[in-house]
Protein backbone atom coordinates (compact mmCIF):
# COMPACT_ATOMS: atom_id res chain seq x y z
CA UNK A 1 0.00 0.00 0.00
CA UNK A 2 2.93 2.32 1.13
CA UNK A 3 4.42 1.48 -2.02
CA UNK A 4 1.84 2.14 -4.21
CA UNK A 5 1.04 5.77 -2.30
CA UNK A 6 4.80 6.62 -3.25
CA UNK A 7 4.47 6.15 -6.75
CA UNK A 8 1.72 7.81 -7.07
CA UNK A 9 2.66 11.11 -5.29
CA UNK A 10 6.19 10.39 -7.63
CA UNK A 11 3.63 10.81 -10.64
CA UNK A 12 1.96 13.53 -8.99
CA UNK A 13 5.01 15.93 -8.36
CA UNK A 14 6.38 15.18 -12.09
CA UNK A 15 3.04 16.24 -13.10
CA UNK A 16 2.85 19.26 -10.78
CA UNK A 17 6.48 20.64 -12.03
CA UNK A 18 5.45 20.03 -15.90
CA UNK A 19 2.56 22.15 -15.43
CA UNK A 20 4.70 25.11 -13.62
CA UNK A 21 7.25 24.96 -16.32
CA UNK A 22 4.46 25.56 -18.91
CA UNK A 23 2.42 27.76 -16.53
CA UNK A 24 5.71 30.13 -17.05
CA UNK A 25 6.62 29.70 -19.94
CA UNK A 26 3.11 31.33 -20.92
CA UNK A 27 3.41 33.95 -17.94
CA UNK A 28 6.91 34.97 -20.01
CA UNK A 29 5.05 35.14 -22.98
CA UNK A 30 3.20 37.67 -21.55
CA UNK A 31 4.91 39.75 -19.98
CA UNK A 32 7.17 40.52 -22.63
CA UNK A 33 5.07 40.67 -25.09
CA UNK A 34 1.61 42.45 -23.11
CA UNK A 35 1.38 45.78 -21.56
CA UNK A 36 1.34 45.62 -18.15
CA UNK A 37 -1.82 45.66 -16.85
CA UNK A 38 -2.93 43.42 -19.49
CA UNK A 39 -0.36 40.99 -18.63
CA UNK A 40 -1.08 40.98 -14.74
CA UNK A 41 -4.91 40.16 -15.47
CA UNK A 42 -3.87 37.46 -18.09
CA UNK A 43 -1.38 35.54 -15.92
CA UNK A 44 -4.10 35.61 -13.04
CA UNK A 45 -6.52 33.75 -15.63
CA UNK A 46 -3.39 31.42 -17.09
CA UNK A 47 -3.01 30.86 -13.20
CA UNK A 48 -6.59 29.69 -12.30
CA UNK A 49 -7.07 27.55 -15.57
CA UNK A 50 -3.81 26.35 -15.12
CA UNK A 51 -4.87 24.73 -11.82
CA UNK A 52 -7.95 23.60 -13.11
CA UNK A 53 -6.12 21.86 -16.09
CA UNK A 54 -3.62 20.06 -13.76
CA UNK A 55 -6.47 18.80 -11.71
CA UNK A 56 -8.38 17.51 -14.70
CA UNK A 57 -5.33 16.21 -16.30
CA UNK A 58 -4.19 14.30 -13.03
CA UNK A 59 -8.05 12.99 -12.53
CA UNK A 60 -8.05 11.39 -16.12
CA UNK A 61 -4.12 9.69 -15.47
CA UNK A 62 -5.51 8.02 -12.45
CA UNK A 63 -9.28 7.52 -12.72
CA UNK A 64 -8.77 3.78 -12.36
CA UNK A 65 -6.59 3.92 -9.57
CA UNK A 66 -7.49 4.33 -5.78
CA UNK A 67 -5.92 6.98 -5.17
CA UNK A 68 -6.33 9.73 -1.86
CA UNK A 69 -7.76 12.65 -2.95
CA UNK A 70 -7.50 14.50 0.22
CA UNK A 71 -3.51 13.86 0.06
CA UNK A 72 -3.82 15.51 -3.07
CA UNK A 73 -5.43 18.35 -2.31
CA UNK A 74 -3.48 18.79 1.04
CA UNK A 75 -0.22 18.91 -1.23
CA UNK A 76 -0.93 21.58 -3.20
CA UNK A 77 1.17 24.93 -2.52
CA UNK A 78 -2.37 26.69 -3.22
CA UNK A 79 -4.78 27.20 -0.07
CA UNK A 80 -8.40 25.59 -0.16
CA UNK A 81 -11.60 26.08 1.99
CA UNK A 82 -14.81 24.67 1.47
CA UNK A 83 -18.20 26.41 2.96
CA UNK A 84 -21.88 25.39 3.32
CA UNK A 85 -24.81 27.66 2.70
CA UNK A 86 -24.34 28.87 6.20
CA UNK A 87 -21.39 30.20 6.02
CA UNK A 88 -19.91 27.15 8.33
CA UNK A 89 -16.22 25.74 6.90
CA UNK A 90 -16.24 22.18 5.85
CA UNK A 91 -12.85 21.87 5.12
CA UNK A 92 -9.64 23.05 4.24
CA UNK A 93 -6.13 22.00 3.36
CA UNK A 94 -2.42 22.30 4.25
CA UNK A 95 -1.99 24.88 2.21
CA UNK A 96 -4.51 26.82 3.98
CA UNK A 97 -2.84 26.57 7.40
CA UNK A 98 0.31 26.77 5.83
CA UNK A 99 -0.52 30.63 4.18
CA UNK A 100 -2.64 32.03 6.66
CA UNK A 101 -1.33 30.18 9.92
CA UNK A 102 -5.25 29.37 10.99
CA UNK A 103 -6.79 26.07 11.18
CA UNK A 104 -9.94 24.37 12.00
CA UNK A 105 -9.67 25.01 15.36
CA UNK A 106 -9.61 28.85 14.87
CA UNK A 107 -11.88 29.21 12.60
CA UNK A 108 -15.49 27.42 12.95
CA UNK A 109 -17.45 29.90 9.96
CA UNK A 110 -17.26 32.70 7.73
CA UNK A 111 -17.83 35.23 11.11
CA UNK A 112 -14.89 33.62 12.49
CA UNK A 113 -12.49 34.14 9.16
CA UNK A 114 -13.80 37.49 8.35
CA UNK A 115 -12.69 38.84 12.26
CA UNK A 116 -9.13 37.05 11.98
CA UNK A 117 -8.45 37.91 8.44
CA UNK A 118 -9.90 41.33 8.80
CA UNK A 119 -9.45 43.12 11.99
CA UNK A 120 -10.07 46.60 10.78
CA UNK A 121 -14.25 47.06 10.73
CA UNK A 122 -13.50 48.99 7.55
CA UNK A 123 -11.63 47.27 5.77
CA UNK A 124 -13.63 44.38 6.52
CA UNK A 125 -17.09 45.71 5.59
CA UNK A 126 -15.04 46.77 2.41
CA UNK A 127 -14.19 43.05 1.74
CA UNK A 128 -17.59 41.57 2.67
CA UNK A 129 -19.78 44.24 0.47
CA UNK A 130 -17.06 43.08 -2.43
CA UNK A 131 -17.99 39.26 -2.29
CA UNK A 132 -21.58 39.82 -1.68
CA UNK A 133 -21.35 41.58 -5.24
CA UNK A 134 -19.75 38.97 -6.65
CA UNK A 135 -22.47 36.15 -5.02
CA UNK A 136 -24.08 36.13 -9.01
CA UNK A 137 -21.24 35.29 -10.87
CA UNK A 138 -20.33 31.58 -10.61
CA UNK A 139 -16.37 32.30 -10.52
CA UNK A 140 -15.06 35.30 -8.47
CA UNK A 141 -11.45 36.69 -8.29
CA UNK A 142 -10.35 39.21 -5.46
CA UNK A 143 -7.36 40.04 -4.18
CA UNK A 144 -7.08 41.11 -0.20
CA UNK A 145 -4.70 41.66 2.17
CA UNK A 146 -5.41 39.94 5.38
CA UNK A 147 -4.07 39.62 9.16
CA UNK A 148 -2.11 35.97 8.99
CA UNK A 149 -2.41 34.57 12.62
CA UNK A 150 1.56 35.26 13.47
CA UNK A 151 0.70 39.13 12.79
CA UNK A 152 2.32 39.32 9.61
CA UNK A 153 0.10 40.74 6.60
CA UNK A 154 -0.34 38.94 3.75
CA UNK A 155 -1.17 39.94 -0.04
CA UNK A 156 -3.69 37.06 -1.18
CA UNK A 157 -5.43 36.18 -4.51
CA UNK A 158 -8.70 34.65 -3.97
CA UNK A 159 -10.83 32.54 -6.42
CA UNK A 160 -14.36 31.37 -5.44
CA UNK A 161 -16.31 28.73 -7.44
CA UNK A 162 -20.25 28.72 -6.21
CA UNK A 163 -21.79 25.12 -6.30
CA UNK A 164 -25.40 24.08 -6.16
CA UNK A 165 -26.87 23.99 -2.78
CA UNK A 166 -24.78 26.71 -1.62
CA UNK A 167 -21.93 25.58 -0.63
CA UNK A 168 -18.47 27.56 -2.20
CA UNK A 169 -14.74 26.29 -2.97
CA UNK A 170 -12.28 29.00 -2.25
CA UNK A 171 -8.73 28.79 -3.27
CA UNK A 172 -6.41 31.68 -3.00
CA UNK A 173 -2.54 32.22 -3.69
CA UNK A 174 0.06 34.11 -2.05
CA UNK A 175 0.88 36.76 -3.78
CA UNK A 176 3.07 39.07 -1.44
CA UNK A 177 5.86 38.89 -2.87
CA UNK A 178 4.77 39.43 -6.19
CA UNK A 179 3.20 42.49 -4.98
CA UNK A 180 6.14 44.07 -3.63
CA UNK A 181 8.25 43.03 -6.71
CA UNK A 182 5.56 44.36 -8.75
CA UNK A 183 5.53 47.45 -6.36
CA UNK A 184 8.91 47.96 -6.52
CA UNK A 185 9.15 47.86 -10.50
CA UNK A 186 6.62 50.28 -10.88
CA UNK A 187 8.59 52.36 -8.23
CA UNK A 188 11.79 52.54 -10.30
CA UNK A 189 10.38 52.66 -13.51
CA UNK A 190 8.36 56.08 -12.42
CA UNK A 191 12.05 56.98 -10.61
CA UNK A 192 13.37 56.04 -13.83
CA UNK A 193 10.68 57.93 -16.09
CA UNK A 194 11.04 61.43 -13.20
CA UNK A 195 14.67 60.89 -13.61
CA UNK A 196 14.91 60.83 -17.21
CA UNK A 197 12.24 63.58 -17.96
CA UNK A 198 14.32 65.98 -15.78
CA UNK A 199 18.34 65.47 -17.24
CA UNK A 200 18.88 68.08 -19.79
CA UNK A 201 20.08 65.52 -21.73
CA UNK A 202 17.72 63.56 -24.63
CA UNK A 203 18.32 59.36 -24.98
CA UNK A 204 17.31 57.90 -27.71
CA UNK A 205 17.43 54.52 -29.76
CA UNK A 206 18.73 54.28 -33.46
CA UNK A 207 19.29 51.31 -35.13
CA UNK A 208 22.35 50.70 -37.12
CA UNK A 209 20.88 52.21 -40.41
CA UNK A 210 19.85 55.73 -38.59
CA UNK A 211 16.31 54.84 -38.21
CA UNK A 212 14.60 56.27 -34.69
CA UNK A 213 13.21 53.69 -32.47
CA UNK A 214 12.37 55.24 -28.90
CA UNK A 215 12.98 58.81 -27.73
CA UNK A 216 12.94 60.07 -24.13
CA UNK A 217 13.05 63.88 -23.92
CA UNK A 218 11.84 66.59 -22.03
CA UNK A 219 10.25 68.53 -25.62
CA UNK A 220 13.98 69.59 -26.25
CA UNK A 221 14.98 72.13 -29.02
CA UNK A 222 17.63 69.83 -30.59
CA UNK A 223 14.66 67.02 -31.51
CA UNK A 224 14.05 69.66 -34.39
CA UNK A 225 10.56 67.77 -34.59
CA UNK A 226 8.20 66.15 -31.41
CA UNK A 227 8.80 62.53 -30.61
CA UNK A 228 5.90 61.20 -32.65
CA UNK A 229 6.94 62.89 -35.43
CA UNK A 230 10.43 60.81 -35.80
CA UNK A 231 9.43 57.49 -34.52
CA UNK A 232 10.09 54.88 -37.47
CA UNK A 233 11.86 58.33 -39.42
CA UNK A 234 15.54 58.16 -40.64
CA UNK A 235 17.71 60.97 -39.83
CA UNK A 236 18.54 61.55 -43.19
CA UNK A 237 14.99 62.84 -43.09
CA UNK A 238 15.36 65.12 -40.15
CA UNK A 239 19.03 66.20 -40.02
CA UNK A 240 21.25 68.21 -42.47
CA UNK A 241 23.58 65.81 -44.42
CA UNK A 242 26.96 66.63 -42.74
CA UNK A 243 25.08 66.20 -39.47
CA UNK A 244 23.87 62.87 -40.80
CA UNK A 245 27.58 61.40 -42.20
CA UNK A 246 28.60 62.07 -38.86
CA UNK A 247 25.89 60.12 -37.11
CA UNK A 248 26.36 57.11 -39.71
CA UNK A 249 30.44 57.67 -39.36
CA UNK A 250 30.57 57.06 -35.45
CA UNK A 251 27.78 54.71 -35.66
CA UNK A 252 29.81 52.70 -37.38
CA UNK A 253 32.35 53.00 -35.39
CA UNK A 254 30.65 52.09 -32.03
CA UNK A 255 29.80 48.79 -33.54
CA UNK A 256 33.74 48.24 -34.35
CA UNK A 257 35.21 49.35 -31.54
CA UNK A 258 31.97 48.39 -29.24
CA UNK A 259 33.21 51.51 -27.12
CA UNK A 260 31.72 55.11 -26.51
CA UNK A 261 32.06 57.29 -29.25
CA UNK A 262 31.64 61.35 -29.26
CA UNK A 263 31.49 63.88 -31.57
CA UNK A 264 29.93 67.16 -31.75
CA UNK A 265 27.74 69.58 -34.26
CA UNK A 266 25.81 72.23 -34.60
CA UNK A 267 22.49 73.11 -36.06
CA UNK A 268 20.98 76.39 -36.94
CA UNK A 269 17.64 76.79 -34.71
CA UNK A 270 15.50 79.78 -35.01
CA UNK A 271 18.54 81.18 -37.27
CA UNK A 272 20.88 80.47 -34.10
CA UNK A 273 23.84 78.54 -34.59
CA UNK A 274 23.48 75.89 -31.40
CA UNK A 275 25.78 73.50 -30.44
CA UNK A 276 25.45 68.91 -29.44
CA UNK A 277 27.33 66.51 -28.02
CA UNK A 278 26.19 62.95 -29.02
CA UNK A 279 27.75 60.02 -27.15
CA UNK A 280 27.09 56.96 -29.12
CA UNK A 281 27.24 53.16 -27.78
CA UNK A 282 25.42 49.56 -28.81
CA UNK A 283 22.34 48.88 -26.70
CA UNK A 284 21.26 45.55 -28.29
CA UNK A 285 20.92 43.16 -31.25
CA UNK A 286 17.51 42.97 -31.94
CA UNK A 287 15.92 41.80 -35.48
CA UNK A 288 19.36 41.57 -37.46
CA UNK A 289 20.51 44.98 -36.41
CA UNK A 290 22.49 46.93 -33.58
CA UNK A 291 20.28 48.97 -31.83
CA UNK A 292 22.60 52.21 -30.45
CA UNK A 293 21.99 54.29 -27.40
CA UNK A 294 22.18 57.95 -28.61
CA UNK A 295 22.88 60.62 -25.38
CA UNK A 296 22.95 64.39 -26.50
CA UNK A 297 23.64 66.83 -24.71
CA UNK A 298 23.36 70.96 -25.50
CA UNK A 299 26.62 72.17 -25.10
CA UNK A 300 26.21 75.81 -26.56
CA UNK A 301 27.10 77.63 -23.64
CA UNK A 302 30.46 75.43 -23.27
CA UNK A 303 31.00 76.28 -26.75
CA UNK A 304 30.68 79.95 -26.58
CA UNK A 305 32.46 80.31 -23.30
CA UNK A 306 35.27 78.47 -24.43
CA UNK A 307 35.76 80.54 -27.47
CA UNK A 308 34.74 83.76 -25.24
CA UNK A 309 37.87 82.22 -23.11
CA UNK A 310 40.11 81.91 -25.84
CA UNK A 311 39.33 85.17 -27.04
CA UNK A 312 40.40 86.91 -23.97
CA UNK A 313 43.43 84.75 -23.55
CA UNK A 314 44.60 85.47 -27.34
CA UNK A 315 44.34 89.18 -25.98
CA UNK A 316 45.85 88.93 -23.31
CA UNK A 317 48.89 87.17 -24.62
CA UNK A 318 48.83 89.65 -27.28
CA UNK A 319 48.82 92.46 -24.63
CA UNK A 320 51.40 90.67 -22.45
CA UNK A 321 53.82 90.58 -25.83
CA UNK A 322 53.27 94.26 -26.90
CA UNK A 323 53.73 95.73 -22.69
CA UNK A 324 56.67 93.64 -22.57
CA UNK A 325 55.39 91.96 -19.16
CA UNK A 326 56.68 89.07 -17.58
CA UNK A 327 54.30 86.70 -15.15
CA UNK A 328 55.93 84.75 -12.33
CA UNK A 329 54.34 83.00 -9.71
CA UNK A 330 56.10 81.27 -6.20
CA UNK A 331 55.10 78.44 -4.39
CA UNK A 332 56.06 79.39 -0.54
CA UNK A 333 56.13 75.98 0.46
CA UNK A 334 58.53 74.32 -1.53
CA UNK A 335 60.49 76.62 -2.39
CA UNK A 336 59.60 77.20 -6.42
CA UNK A 337 58.98 80.01 -8.53
CA UNK A 338 57.63 79.58 -12.21
CA UNK A 339 58.05 82.11 -14.86
CA UNK A 340 56.03 82.31 -18.12
CA UNK A 341 57.99 82.59 -21.20
CA UNK A 342 58.21 86.33 -21.89
CA UNK A 343 59.45 86.39 -18.55
CA UNK A 344 62.93 84.55 -19.36
CA UNK A 345 62.81 86.48 -22.52
CA UNK A 346 62.74 89.68 -22.02
CA UNK A 347 66.01 89.37 -19.83
CA UNK A 348 67.89 87.15 -22.28
CA UNK A 349 67.52 83.84 -20.55
CA UNK A 350 66.03 80.69 -21.64
CA UNK A 351 63.25 79.13 -19.12
CA UNK A 352 65.86 76.13 -18.56
CA UNK A 353 68.97 79.20 -17.91
CA UNK A 354 67.07 80.61 -14.70
CA UNK A 355 66.95 78.87 -11.12
CA UNK A 356 63.36 78.84 -10.06
CA UNK A 357 63.51 79.35 -6.29
CA UNK A 358 63.42 82.30 -4.20
CA UNK A 359 67.51 82.82 -3.84
CA UNK A 360 67.59 81.79 -7.49
CA UNK A 361 65.68 85.66 -8.02
CA UNK A 362 67.36 87.65 -4.84
CA UNK A 363 70.42 87.22 -6.66
CA UNK A 364 69.40 88.87 -9.83
CA UNK A 365 68.52 91.46 -8.18
CA UNK A 366 71.25 94.45 -8.28
CA UNK A 367 73.29 94.61 -5.36
CA UNK A 368 72.38 98.78 -4.86
CA UNK A 369 68.46 97.35 -4.61
CA UNK A 370 68.08 93.93 -2.90
CA UNK A 371 68.43 94.91 0.47
CA UNK A 372 65.35 97.24 -0.39
CA UNK A 373 63.43 94.84 -2.39
CA UNK A 374 63.90 91.84 -0.11
CA UNK A 375 63.15 93.91 2.91
CA UNK A 376 59.49 94.96 0.74
CA UNK A 377 59.18 91.48 -0.21
CA UNK A 378 58.83 90.25 3.42
CA UNK A 379 56.61 92.55 4.69
CA UNK A 380 54.26 91.05 1.85
CA UNK A 381 54.83 87.31 3.47
CA UNK A 382 54.16 89.07 6.50
CA UNK A 383 50.93 90.55 5.87
CA UNK A 384 52.67 94.39 6.88
CA UNK A 385 51.23 95.18 3.22
CA UNK A 386 48.92 93.30 1.14
CA UNK A 387 50.73 94.26 -2.37
CA UNK A 388 54.38 93.85 -3.43
CA UNK A 389 55.26 96.84 -5.80
CA UNK A 390 58.99 97.84 -6.08
CA UNK A 391 61.36 99.02 -9.12
CA UNK A 392 64.49 97.42 -9.26
CA UNK A 393 67.01 96.19 -11.51
CA UNK A 394 67.48 92.78 -12.74
CA UNK A 395 70.57 91.20 -14.15
CA UNK A 396 70.52 89.66 -17.46
CA UNK A 397 71.87 87.44 -19.41
CA UNK A 398 74.68 89.17 -20.42
CA UNK A 399 75.36 90.69 -17.43
CA UNK A 400 73.95 94.03 -17.63
CA UNK A 401 70.77 95.44 -16.12
CA UNK A 402 67.25 95.97 -16.98
CA UNK A 403 64.88 98.56 -14.89
CA UNK A 404 61.48 96.44 -14.17
CA UNK A 405 58.40 97.65 -11.66
CA UNK A 406 57.20 94.41 -10.04
CA UNK A 407 53.75 93.75 -8.54
CA UNK A 408 52.30 90.88 -6.69
CA UNK A 409 49.96 89.63 -4.45
CA UNK A 410 49.02 86.64 -2.36
CA UNK A 411 46.39 84.34 -3.87
CA UNK A 412 46.24 81.71 -1.59
CA UNK A 413 46.87 80.76 2.17
CA UNK A 414 46.85 77.71 4.86
CA UNK A 415 44.05 77.04 7.21
CA UNK A 416 46.48 79.41 9.76
CA UNK A 417 46.44 82.06 7.44
CA UNK A 418 50.10 81.69 6.45
CA UNK A 419 50.74 82.48 2.60
CA UNK A 420 50.93 79.39 0.26
CA UNK A 421 51.16 80.90 -2.79
CA UNK A 422 51.82 84.40 -4.49
CA UNK A 423 51.36 85.66 -8.10
CA UNK A 424 52.67 88.72 -9.76
CA UNK A 425 53.73 90.34 -13.23
CA UNK A 426 56.60 92.93 -13.96
CA UNK A 427 56.44 95.55 -16.26
CA UNK A 428 59.78 96.38 -18.59
CA UNK A 429 60.44 100.27 -17.44
CA UNK A 430 63.93 100.10 -18.30
CA UNK A 431 63.72 102.68 -21.07
CA UNK A 432 61.31 104.67 -19.00
CA UNK A 433 63.70 105.11 -16.23
CA UNK A 434 67.00 105.68 -18.54
CA UNK A 435 64.45 108.71 -20.07
CA UNK A 436 63.78 109.80 -16.11
CA UNK A 437 67.34 109.53 -15.23
CA UNK A 438 68.35 112.07 -18.28
CA UNK A 439 65.61 114.51 -17.41
CA UNK A 440 66.55 114.16 -13.63
CA UNK A 441 70.09 114.66 -14.56
CA UNK A 442 68.89 118.03 -16.81
CA UNK A 443 67.00 119.64 -14.50
CA UNK A 444 69.53 118.93 -11.43
CA UNK A 445 72.47 119.66 -13.18
CA UNK A 446 74.49 122.69 -14.35
CA UNK A 447 74.99 122.51 -17.81
CA UNK A 448 78.49 123.64 -18.57
CA UNK A 449 80.30 121.80 -15.86
CA UNK A 450 77.73 119.13 -15.18
CA UNK A 451 77.74 119.35 -11.13
CA UNK A 452 74.66 120.20 -9.24
CA UNK A 453 72.99 123.21 -9.85
CA UNK A 454 71.27 125.76 -7.31
CA UNK A 455 68.01 124.02 -7.70
CA UNK A 456 69.63 120.50 -6.75
CA UNK A 457 71.58 121.94 -3.68
CA UNK A 458 68.32 123.43 -2.35
CA UNK A 459 66.34 120.41 -2.07
CA UNK A 460 69.41 119.27 -0.30
CA UNK A 461 69.53 122.08 1.80
CA UNK A 462 65.88 121.25 2.81
CA UNK A 463 66.26 117.00 2.95
CA UNK A 464 69.06 118.13 5.55
CA UNK A 465 67.82 120.41 7.63
CA UNK A 466 66.85 116.92 10.13
CA UNK A 467 69.73 114.96 9.27
CA UNK A 468 71.40 113.64 12.68
CA UNK A 469 74.49 112.54 10.02
CA UNK A 470 76.55 115.72 12.03
CA UNK A 471 78.58 117.91 11.84
CA UNK A 472 76.90 119.08 8.40
CA UNK A 473 79.56 121.66 6.69
CA UNK A 474 79.04 124.13 3.96
CA UNK A 475 81.74 125.52 1.71
CA UNK A 476 81.20 128.53 -0.58
CA UNK A 477 83.79 128.80 -3.38
CA UNK A 478 83.78 132.10 -5.26
CA UNK A 479 85.87 132.28 -8.42
CA UNK A 480 88.35 135.21 -8.50
CA UNK A 481 88.51 137.80 -11.26
CA UNK A 482 86.12 136.39 -13.60
CA UNK A 483 84.48 139.09 -15.07
CA UNK A 484 88.02 140.46 -15.73
CA UNK A 485 88.83 137.36 -17.39
CA UNK A 486 85.89 137.64 -19.54
CA UNK A 487 86.27 140.67 -20.52
CA UNK A 488 89.90 140.28 -21.52
CA UNK A 489 89.75 136.74 -23.24
CA UNK A 490 86.04 136.08 -23.65
CA UNK A 491 83.54 133.74 -22.27
CA UNK A 492 84.86 130.24 -23.98
CA UNK A 493 88.07 131.13 -21.75
CA UNK A 494 86.44 132.08 -18.55
CA UNK A 495 84.16 129.00 -19.02
CA UNK A 496 87.58 127.25 -19.33
CA UNK A 497 88.20 128.61 -16.08
CA UNK A 498 85.42 127.38 -14.49
CA UNK A 499 85.43 124.24 -16.15
CA UNK A 500 88.95 123.13 -14.47
CA UNK A 501 87.62 124.48 -11.14
CA UNK A 502 84.54 121.85 -10.98
CA UNK A 503 86.91 119.35 -11.98
CA UNK A 504 89.41 119.77 -8.90
CA UNK A 505 86.02 120.05 -6.93
CA UNK A 506 84.95 116.73 -8.36
CA UNK A 507 88.09 114.85 -7.48
CA UNK A 508 88.43 115.95 -4.06
CA UNK A 509 85.45 115.42 -2.94
CA UNK A 510 83.15 111.43 -2.48
CA UNK A 511 80.11 110.42 -4.36
CA UNK A 512 77.91 111.05 -1.67
CA UNK A 513 79.23 114.27 -1.28
CA UNK A 514 77.45 117.42 -2.76
CA UNK A 515 78.90 120.03 -5.64
CA UNK A 516 76.94 122.83 -7.15
CA UNK A 517 77.59 125.76 -9.18
CA UNK A 518 75.03 127.76 -7.53
CA UNK A 519 75.90 131.69 -9.60
CA UNK A 520 77.97 132.26 -12.14
CA UNK A 521 80.84 132.14 -10.57
CA UNK A 522 79.95 130.71 -7.20
CA UNK A 523 80.21 127.06 -5.85
CA UNK A 524 78.83 125.20 -3.11
CA UNK A 525 80.10 121.87 -1.38
CA UNK A 526 77.70 120.09 1.42
CA UNK A 527 79.61 117.76 3.49
CA UNK A 528 78.29 115.14 6.10
CA UNK A 529 80.13 113.92 9.20
CA UNK A 530 83.50 116.21 8.74
CA UNK A 531 84.83 118.27 11.82
CA UNK A 532 86.22 121.98 11.37
CA UNK A 533 89.85 120.42 10.90
CA UNK A 534 88.56 118.42 8.37
CA UNK A 535 86.95 121.32 6.22
CA UNK A 536 90.45 123.52 7.03
CA UNK A 537 92.13 120.36 5.07
CA UNK A 538 89.84 120.22 2.40
CA UNK A 539 90.05 123.62 1.76
CA UNK A 540 93.44 123.62 1.64
CA UNK A 541 93.53 120.84 -0.70
CA UNK A 542 91.30 122.44 -3.09
CA UNK A 543 93.77 125.44 -3.01
CA UNK A 544 96.71 122.99 -3.60
CA UNK A 545 95.12 121.27 -6.60
CA UNK A 546 94.72 124.82 -7.99
CA UNK A 547 98.25 125.78 -7.52
CA UNK A 548 99.48 122.58 -9.17
CA UNK A 549 97.24 123.84 -12.21
CA UNK A 550 98.81 126.94 -12.20
CA UNK A 551 102.20 126.10 -12.25
CA UNK A 552 101.26 123.70 -15.56
CA UNK A 553 100.52 127.67 -17.50
CA UNK A 554 97.52 126.05 -19.36
CA UNK A 555 95.42 128.72 -18.98
CA UNK A 556 96.75 132.76 -19.91
CA UNK A 557 95.67 133.53 -16.02
CA UNK A 558 96.29 132.28 -12.56
CA UNK A 559 93.39 130.35 -11.74
CA UNK A 560 91.96 131.28 -8.15
CA UNK A 561 88.92 130.69 -5.68
CA UNK A 562 87.84 131.99 -2.26
CA UNK A 563 87.00 129.67 0.17
CA UNK A 564 84.28 129.59 3.17
CA UNK A 565 82.87 127.30 5.34
CA UNK A 566 80.37 126.98 8.34
CA UNK A 567 78.98 124.14 10.28
CA UNK A 568 76.02 122.86 11.48
CA UNK A 569 76.79 120.81 14.75
CA UNK A 570 73.37 120.38 16.52
CA UNK A 571 70.05 119.30 14.95
CA UNK A 572 68.02 122.82 15.91
CA UNK A 573 70.83 124.59 13.71
CA UNK A 574 69.09 125.69 10.70
CA UNK A 575 71.39 125.35 7.23
CA UNK A 576 70.13 127.78 5.90
CA UNK A 577 71.54 130.21 8.42
CA UNK A 578 74.69 127.99 7.83
CA UNK A 579 74.50 128.81 4.60
CA UNK A 580 74.81 132.58 5.00
CA UNK A 581 77.76 132.30 7.11
CA UNK A 582 79.53 130.25 4.95
CA UNK A 583 79.09 132.86 2.36
CA UNK A 584 79.57 135.55 4.87
CA UNK A 585 83.22 133.80 5.74
CA UNK A 586 83.73 133.29 1.45
CA UNK A 587 83.35 137.40 1.16
CA UNK A 588 85.80 138.06 3.99
CA UNK A 589 88.26 135.74 2.35
CA UNK A 590 87.70 137.97 -1.10
CA UNK A 591 88.29 141.03 1.14
CA UNK A 592 92.00 139.68 2.20
CA UNK A 593 92.64 139.03 -1.38
CA UNK A 594 91.69 142.29 -2.56
CA UNK A 595 93.67 143.95 -0.28
CA UNK A 596 97.26 142.24 -0.67
CA UNK A 597 96.60 142.75 -4.58
CA UNK A 598 96.23 146.17 -3.62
Amino acid sequence: MNSELNRKYKKFILMFIFSILILTLIQIYLVLFLDFNQSIDKMIFVSFIGSLFFLIAFYFLNKDENFSYNDLINNLLIGICVWDGNGKLLKINKGFTEITGYDMNDIKNVNDWFLRAYPDENYRNTVINSWNEALSADIAIKTFKINCKDGSIKDLEFRATFTVNNKSIVSFTDITENIKRTNKTIKKADYLKRVITTIPEIILILDEDGYYSDIWSTGHKALIKSEDELIGKNINQVLPKTVVNNYMKYIKLAIKTNEIVEFNYFLMINNVKTFFKASIVILDYHNNKNNMLVVIRDITETVLSENIIKEAKERLELAIEIAGLGIWEHNIVINETGYYDNWAKSLGYEDDEVEKTYEGWAKMIHLDDRDEVINEFQKVLDGTISIFKKKYRLRKKDGSYRWIYDIGKIISKNRKGNPIKIIGVHFDIDETMKNQEKIEYLSYRDGLTSLYNRRYFENEIERLSKSRKLPISIVIGDMDRLKYINDTYGHKIGDAYLLQVSKILNEITRKDEVVARIGGDEFAIILTEVYEDDIKDFCKRVNNEIQDFNFMKILPENLSISLGYALKTTVEDDLNDIFIKADLAMYEKKKEKRKLRN
